[in-house]
């Protein structure tokens, strides 16, 4: 045992004399207690030289024997404070890893920022509530209050200079504890020291909680705007209705009965949704966990999580404190020069050990973030497959969204619940009337349509286009003559509560495929020959509906593990859809969601990690995957 700890390099030893005195210390901490100290010749890691001295007041006031002249001075008259306020200081180093770091920060400012610092009491209101709150949360009656007589200075302070400094400290900071957590994994290889990873979630409110929590959440506010009663149709007009209305029937608030909405209770309780709102707001932490998620869910809330490296002995050597280790003077060097080599000094340095059979550090070079991988070897087997691409803008008119595709006017999808909406309206194609017919009373067709009425005006809205098909049918349009085979691939827009499966923008792959004599059995063989290219051996199909597809299916894949999973719906085009625009012969469509391709061939749980910007996700995830293919 005493050979391997002999073994160990300076900066090494350092740690195990740290871990031997505190047992278990987190790096962030161990970062803002350890500096004044000097590393190879990088002045960014002078913190992680010497151990953390056992009087923690003496490292921190010697710390100001490296400061500027003006820094000098402020260490002098810190001397001279009174035995209350040294407590008190003593008081401040007991205080949370944050807490310390600040102080740590405030240490190393240079002298503009100093003056600034000690200013602290002409700042806002907030500012100067929020410390008043840790001096009396944490410091309780022990330490004195202390009035700086400081005048004047925030006025003269360079705030760029400010800013530059702070970026300045966060990046050292973020370099010590890199530092040390790199020492610590070197000493958990020789089975001495160990590393836990710990994540804690920290939850703030988003915009859009802070103004539901000030004004009321959407329901409440809806609540409040009647008495007794009132008309759907009415409610509607006022703000929040696409999000109010719906909460209010979950919670019970009201009944809904022949278009009019009735109170069921004229001042209903504060909810647990609203009294959590408030506590995270206030920063407590201790609240009901389910109604942050729904919060989370609704987006009023969101989760900041914070990881902590916290470092340790193993059980073999906790018992131990490395009081007598041994430090050398003398750095070891790892790497020779070549005046070294040509001068025979080498002869005579310290050398590195150096095991052989270790691998070297692993290098990262860039690539394209895994999604968009897999969406270009989509588009790419498309395009071999002898596909036209298709491109068009977000902002789609909801006849072509909408109309061009035989979907009612008043089918559910069509409400605001369900798209976004856009104030901008645009004029009806040429032919539109064509369409409108289609709808009322099916036209020139062996169909009825759907009856009703068919108000230009709706036709005219603008919308999130809320699938790719909007494009397929433009360019039908546009070329009513066969052969057409063609695909897009884009980002589509629905009012979604986000989950792990369910996001309000996403992408979507669609296609068609239109000539003299393409049949039912073309679609599912070009539909299976996509899907074996993309990795998935197992396809099969099953009977579905879908509004402007007869026949309809759609398309499953097996994956071991889970078991036969949806992929995405299609079918045939119905006359409905293809006779307003004057295409003659069959038209093969299908859609599928390029994201669950994603997650199964990732292996995620989480949509929202495909969005993350996780970088050893990024840096593990293969960059390149045989194709393999073909029926």
């Amino acid at each position: 045992m005493a050979e391997k700890i002999d073994e160990l390099s300076n900066k090494e030893k350092k740690l195990l004399k740290i871990l031997g005195e505190n047992k278990k210390i987190d790096a962030e901490t161990l970062a803002g207690l350890t500096t004044n100290l000097a590393i190879s010749h990088n002045p960014t890691r002078k913190a992680c030289e010497n151990p953390l001295p056992k009087d923690k007041t003496t490292a921190i006031l010697s710390d100001f024997s490296v400061l500027n002249e003006s820094n000098q001075k402020i260490f002098e008259n810190l001397q001279k404070l009174n035995a209350p306020t040294l407590k008190a200081i003593e008081n401040l180093q007991k205080l949370n890893a944050p807490t310390l770091k600040a102080i740590e920060n405030l240490q190393k400012l240079n002298a503009p920022t100093l003056k600034a610092m000690e200013n602290f009491q002409k700042l806002n209101a907030p500012i100067l509530k929020a410390m008043e709150n840790i001096r009396k949360n944490h410091l309780k009656s022990s330490i004195p209050d202390i009035k700086l007589d400081l005048e004047n200075i925030i006025s003269t302070v360079d705030t760029q200079e400010l800013t530059k400094t702070l970026n300045d400290l966060s990046v050292s900071q973020k370099m010590i504890t890199d530092f040390w957590v790199q020492q610590a994994h070197l000493l958990e290889e020789k089975k001495i020291a160990k590393v836990e990873r710990i994540q804690t979630s920290h939850y703030t409110l988003t915009d859009e909680g802070k103004e539901y929590l000030n004004n009321g959440l959407p329901e409440r506010q809806l609540l409040n705007r009647f008495d007794e009663k009132i008309d759907i149709k009415q409610l509607k007009k006022f703000d929040l209705s696409n999000v109010g209305i719906g909460w209010l029937r979950k919670k019970g608030w009201v009944t809904v009965k022949d278009g009019i909405i009735y109170k069921l209770n004229e001042n209903p309780p504060v909810g647990t949704d609203e009294t959590v709102l408030k506590q995270i707001n206030d920063g407590d932490s201790i609240f009901d966990k389910d109604t942050v998620i729904g919060l989370i869910k609704r987006g009023l809330v969101k989760d900041e999580p914070t990881v902590k490296n916290v470092l340790s002995l193993q059980d073999h050597y906790q018992n131990e404190t490395f009081e007598e280790l041994d430090i050398e003077s003398q750095n070891k060097i790892g790497t020779l020069t070549r005046k070294q080599i040509i001068s025979g000094a080498w002869k005579n340095a310290n050398l590195r050990r150096y095991d052989v059979t270790k691998l070297p550090k692993k290098a990262y070079a860039g690539k394209i973030h895994p999604y968009q991988r897999i969406i270009g070897e989509m588009r790419e087997i498309l395009l071999e497959m002898g596909f036209t691409e298709l491109y068009g803008g977000i902002v789609q008119q909801s006849f072509w969204n909408f109309d061009a595709l035989f979907q009612p006017q008043d089918h559910p999808a069509r409400e605001m619940q369900d798209t976004f909406y856009l104030k901008e309206t645009l004029p009806l194609p040429k032919g539109y009337e064509k369409v409108k017919a289609m709808h009322i009373s099916g036209g020139d067709t062996s169909s009825t349509g759907w009856g009703g009425v068919w108000k230009e005006e709706k036709a005219e809205q603008c919308v999130l286009r809320t699938h790719t098909t909007s494009l397929s049918i433009q360019y039908l349009a546009r070329n009513p003559n066969p052969p057409v085979k063609a695909f897009a691939v884009g980002r589509v827009y629905r009012r979604e509560t986000i989950d792990t499966t369910h996001l309000a923008e996403f992408e979507q792959l669609e296609g068609i495929v239109m000539d003299e004599n393409v049949t039912f059995g073309n679609l599912l063989g070009i539909l299976r020959e996509f899907y074996n290219r993309m990795g998935f051996e197992s396809v099969r199909f099953k009977p579905s509906f879908y509004p402007y597809t007869e026949p309809s299916l759609d398309a499953e894949v097996y994956v071991d593990g889970i078991g036969w999973i949806e992929m995405g719906g299609a079918g045939v085009f119905r006359e409905e859809v293809t006779a307003p625009l004057g295409v003659k012969y069959p038209v093969l469509a299908w859609g599928l969601g390029v994201s669950r391709i994603a997650m199964l061939r990732l292996g995620l749980k989480d949509l929202r990690l495909l969005h993350k910007s996780d970088v050893a996700f990024l840096r593990e995830t293969p960059s390149l995957r045989e194709i393999k293919g073909g029926i």
